[in-house]
């Protein structure tokens, strides 16, 4: 990473209003490019003692690919980092509500232009990847009240991810999904409801709304 594609002002900002002195000198969070601080009313919490240097990265991974977008952190609620190597994309949005609690794993690695809306709770377990143009939404952002029986529906729901999952490109996440360890899920899919109960781990899951395509496959671990 060259030095100059570091945003050296969002670093020392961000770390120092949002930990505690001894956490905030070793800079565990690095920004890169452009980036846009909102509401930064919320907490963060970093599990255990072992704090370093660029632990998380926000701004950097897709710059390649996407160059220009700002990337926004608006946390009103709470970010719970559960280990190193975790990676939020360029162009991409964390947005988590005054009662939001989103978990990241370790070595979770969220690509350009993802969207990361939390109302409730959001976990993504350690080694899961997501591609580009991603939405993890917990929340529908509004109700819907059922007219003939004047009840309202539910909001949100909290997503949980296993681990080791593989996320294509352009899939959405909506409230309620959760994910088996090792699941695989197509590029252009809508995942919506608890797949634990329908696939087993090491599956490929795909389509509007997802449904399991093949069982007994794992993502490699090779990359361009």
């Amino acid at each position: 990473m060259k030095i100059f594609a570091h945003n050296w002002f969002a670093i020392l900002y961000f770390n120092f209003k949002m930990l505690p002195l001894r956490q905030a000198i070793h800079l565990p969070f690095d920004f890169c490019h452009k980036i846009k601080f909102k509401r930064l009313s919320g907490k963060i919490i970093i599990d255990g003692n072992a704090i370093s240097r660029g632990m998380v990265r926000i701004g950097a991974q897709g710059s390649d690919m996407f160059s220009g977008a700002s990337t926004i952190l608006d946390i009103a609620g709470t970010l719970f980092i559960k280990g190193k190597g975790i990676s939020i994309g360029t162009g991409s949005l964390l947005r988590i509500e005054r009662n939001g609690f989103v978990e990241l794993d370790n070595s979770v690695v969220l690509g350009a232009k993802n969207i990361v809306l939390c109302e409730q709770h959001i976990s993504i377990g350690e080694q899961t990847i997501s591609s580009w143009n991603c939405q993890f939404m917990d929340t529908d952002t509004h109700s819907i009240i059922n007219l003939d029986s004047g009840d309202v529906l539910p909001r949100s729901h909290p997503i949980k991810i296993g681990r080791h999952c593989w996320i294509g490109n352009n899939v959405l996440v909506n409230k309620g999904t959760k994910l088996p360890n090792d699941t695989i899920v197509a590029s252009y899919s809508l995942c919506n409801k608890d797949y634990g109960n329908m696939i087993p781990e090491n599956s490929i899951i795909g389509g509007i709304p997802a449904k399991k395509l093949a069982e007994n496959k794992r993502r490699n671990n090779d990359k361009l």
